[in-house]
């Protein structure tokens, strides 16, 4: 680990050694693997507030199979006036195709309570084209499927392995996906009971976009992102986990904007647990921390931007550079941001979309140079030297 040496008064300024891919603050699309998509038995979900199919046939309330209307909304907001939102309920394992739009309503995946300790029961969802709203309940909803953690024992190692996870989400190439739910009495926008995954496909632009009037993206357990583009903006936290000592968020590769506490409070992504970021490109803004992970924030890889009111510690067992500056004062909305090698070249210009007081960097280009300068609409406030 490198030690840094800060001339800015009221700034900290701290690398740790490690190096991978460059920093971009655009969705750009990354290409990542699908696993355990097999999309050759496929069930094709059409929504429309007209009605739903499943591979072309119309369901009702009287359907059998195992996709289901004319349930009730899970993680109801019975606070709300009475909602008349339409339910589709998946209730077998296997690969379903969502298309279509929902103005008000939810898909939830229910096995039972059997499926949490059965490997096989295992549901992918495939985004295609999808919008959902739901104006009492989140949109989005796994309750029962496989878990693939061990829920009784605290995690000892921030590395875990959600590969056979029974909740996955896939972004479809070129496909453009939303989740919204307008109830602040929600517990999100996507919710899940499980431990889930969500990957792109071959050239992971798939996109999906997810806002909440409360946390947008809230997991149980593991949350693991493969790939794809999300772009998250949330009045509480945009995305965490929550059981404590056990959640993992693992970033491993794929673009994401994670936008929260936009009430006043909030994080852009907190685990209850540890937070490690192994690849792809990540862009947090929060009224709290842009990351924040109760036993540690891990970058092992990929290029990270972080901003807030503070930002949170990073783990000693990190391999890459590490960034951190606390402003001699808030910086506005608009504020060109820029970190410049010491040889004068821009590592990172950004525009800022919101207030904040402290930042966090962290990209390979660090590691390349022997002093960095930030500097924000384009007076310098302070430079560091790394040394050993």
């Amino acid at each position: 680990m490198k030690a840094v040496i800060g001339s800015a008064v009221l700034a900290a300024f701290r690398f740790l050694l490690g190096g991978c891919s460059a920093q971009t603050t655009e969705l750009t699309p990354s290409p990542t693997t699908t696993p355990g998509a097999d999309e050759s038995t496929t069930v094709s979900v059409e929504l429309s507030d007209d009605g739903i199919t499943a591979d072309g046939q119309a369901l009702s309330a009287q359907s059998e199979g195992p996709v289901q209307v004319g349930q009730p909304l899970y993680n109801y907001n019975a606070a709300s006036e009475g909602s008349s939102a339409t339910a589709v309920i998946i209730t077998q394992p296997g690969t379903y195709r969502l298309s279509g739009t929902l103005s008000d309503g939810q898909v939830a995946v229910d096995l039972g309570a059997e499926a949490l300790d059965d490997p096989t029961a295992v549901v992918t969802l495939i985004l295609d084209g999808v919008d959902i709203t739901c104006s009492s309940a989140p949109a989005l909803v796994f309750s029962q499927v496989y878990e693939c953690a061990d829920t009784q024992a605290k995690i000892t190692a921030a590395q875990v392995d959600t590969s056979t996870a029974g909740a996955r989400l896939v972004l479809t190439d070129g496909s453009e996906n939303a989740l919204t739910s307008t109830s602040a009495g929600a517990e999100g926008a996507l919710t899940t009971a499980v431990s889930l995954n969500l990957s792109g496909q071959e050239t992971g632009d798939g996109l999906l976009s997810v806002t909440s009037s409360s946390t947008d993206i809230s997991g149980a357990v593991h949350l693991t992102l493969n790939g794809g583009r999300l772009m998250v903006q949330a009045q509480g936290a945009a995305l965490q986990v929550q059981e404590e000592a056990l959640s993992v968020i693992t970033i491993n590769d794929g673009k994401y904007f994670l936008n929260g506490g936009l009430s006043g409070t909030g994080d852009g992504a907190a685990s209850q647990g540890y937070l490690v970021v192994n690849g792809g490109e990540v862009v947090a803004l929060a009224a709290g921390q842009g990351l924040s992970a109760t036993s540690g924030l891990q970058i092992q890889g990929g290029s990270v931007l972080a901003l807030g009111s503070t930002v949170g510690p990073v783990d000693p067992g990190s391999r890459q550079a590490v960034l951190e500056w606390t402003f001699p004062q808030q910086q506005n909305l608009g504020a060109a941001l820029a970190i410049e090698s010491g040889s004068g070249e821009t590592l990172l210009p950004y525009t800022t979309q919101r207030p904040c007081s402290a930042l966090l960097y962290s990209a390979p280009e660090l590691t390349d140079s022997a002093s960095c300068t930030v500097t924000v609409n384009g007076n310098a406030l302070g430079s560091a030297n790394a040394a050993e």
